[in-house]
């Protein structure tokens, strides 16, 4: 029987979408790829995303074969992002956002590659590419002020979206840190 032949995609005419990556075990890692061509981008360009973010106890990069890309947690190997998704047609369109599980056999840590930074960091936005010195009041000089449990409650606020649930996880952490000596 003759091959089939994949039909070719001009480029530039590829339909993109947006991956979110999230590790929920060690380590907590949740980073984005925007824009990720759906017919080319595959598991292994995913695997090498991460493998870049993290590294082991002794500083050395993780081998591929110890990061674990999940959909729907269940691995997947292999593949293009669009093969992953061939179930979901209205995935397929493009333009869309979808989220892929990280599992890091072992265990790893995260590693501040400067990359992600410089790209915020490269907007209006005025941000800095390389984080400064601490200057001020540090370790258990801050926890004693009003100001850093008020950005705690901010932080808790934008992850949680919820401003009461905020206060509560705020009065939580301060009541946890008091009540430990």
């Amino acid at each position: 029987m003759p091959k089939k032949v994949k039909p070719t995609i001009a480029p530039g005419s590829s339909k993109s979408i947006t991956v979110h990556l999230k590790s929920a075990r060690n380590p907590a890692l949740e980073f984005s790829l925007p824009n990720a061509p759906i017919s080319t981008t595959s598991v292994q360009d995913l695997k090498d995303a991460v493998r870049d973010r993290v590294a082991d106890a002794q500083d050395n990069k993780i081998s591929l074969e110890k990061i674990k890309i999940l959909y729907k947690r269940k691995p997947v190997t292999g593949k293009t992002i669009a093969e992953v998704l061939s179930d979901e047609p209205g995935m397929l369109a493009g333009g869309r956002e979808v989220e892929f599980g990280v599992m890091i056999m072992g265990g790893a840590k995260v590693v501040d590659t400067g990359a992600d930074q410089e790209k915020e960091g490269s907007g209006e936005t005025g941000g800095s590419p390389t984080p400064k010195a601490a200057v001020g009041p540090s370790g258990e000089e801050v926890l004693q002020t009003e100001a850093f449990w008020d950005d705690l409650q901010g932080y808790l606020e934008q992850r949680v979206k919820d401003t009461e649930e905020a206060k509560k996880l705020r009065e939580l952490f301060k009541g946890a840190w008091v009540a430990r000596g």
